[in-house]
């Protein structure tokens, strides 16, 4: 809001009170509430969803910025807690799949999902660093590395289409039955096992799907406009000036997704422009 302040000074001679600037900002939040709505609603609407949270510092409490999105569109929100079961409601009408780390409050969701396998791939690195030495850890990483390589290679070259990536899963089902079947004496080994054999059904299920990533980079990326935001806001915003700001970023991002120009939306009429439904015919 400083560089709003000074640039409106500098290109137009324009010496506001930086409170017009701040109600300005919330005018602009309130016009736009329905299109982060109607964004929410393409999302629940559409065959995938990438979701992700991080912890955000308000000046009375702490709490988590939520974000969704499907690679394009991207839809952030706040929440006092992590607690998840408010999206038992919120995806209730969902019918694609949806992908997210490890964090348990998502298994719950009524649908389709697939976990992060970077994640995954994360945890063995780093109990590998710990455990140089564990026999059963490296069996363990062995075996994963092999099957997703082979994955990530017929991504490479034939893109997420179902109808190539079910060729691995055979080799999905005989790792799995390998890892029920297994148990080791390393507790590392057998921790990321048993994570493993829980997820079972969630680890590879994008090879049923065209277009879906075997990893939740989409919404990791997505939420890193806030994180760098937080690194100087953290510890100031309200709840309702967060809220403001997660209204306004959902439309820029959304923008920038699709490949639209911000500031040509933010002009655009009300004739049939600045919508973010799915264009028809």
């Amino acid at each position: 809001m400083v560089r709003v302040h000074d640039g409106l000074y500098r290109l137009f001679g324009l010496q506001l009170p930086y409170a017009a600037l701040y109600r300005f900002k919330a005018s602009v939040a309130d016009y736009y509430i329905d299109k982060q709505k109607e964004i929410l609603l393409t999302l629940v609407n559409g065959p995938r969803l990438y979701i992700d949270e991080t912890v955000v510092n308000l000046r009375a409490e702490s709490g988590y910025v939520w974000c969704i999105t499907d690679g394009e569109m991207v839809y952030y929100f706040y929440r006092s807690s992590r607690e998840a079961s408010f999206l038992l409601d919120m995806l209730k009408d969902f019918k694609g799949i949806m992908v997210s780390d490890f964090y348990t409050g998502y298994d719950s969701v009524p649908c389709a999902q697939q976990r992060c396998l970077i994640h995954l791939m994360r945890d063995f690195n780093e109990e590998m660093e710990k455990n140089p030495y564990d026999d059963g850890l490296r069996i363990l990483a062995a075996k994963f590395s092999v099957l997703i390589r082979a994955v990530v290679e017929t991504i490479d070259k034939r893109g997420y289409q179902k109808k190539y990536l079910q060729t691995h899963k055979r080799s999905v089902d005989e790792f799995s039955e390998w890892v029920s079947e297994r148990q080791f004496d390393s507790v590392p080994a057998e921790k990321l096992r048993n994570r493993i054999q829980k997820y079972r059904d969630k680890l590879f299920a994008f090879l049923d799907y065209d277009d879906v990533c075997w990893n939740n980079t989409n919404a990791e990326h997505a939420i890193k406009p806030f994180a760098r935001h937080r690194e100087t806001a953290d510890g100031t915003f309200t709840a309702r000036s967060l809220q403001e700001y997660l209204t306004i970023l959902s439309i820029a991002e959304t923008c920038k997704g699709r490949g639209e120009d911000f500031l040509t939306f933010l002009l655009a009429d009300e004739d049939g422009h600045g919508s973010f439904r799915p264009k028809m015919g």
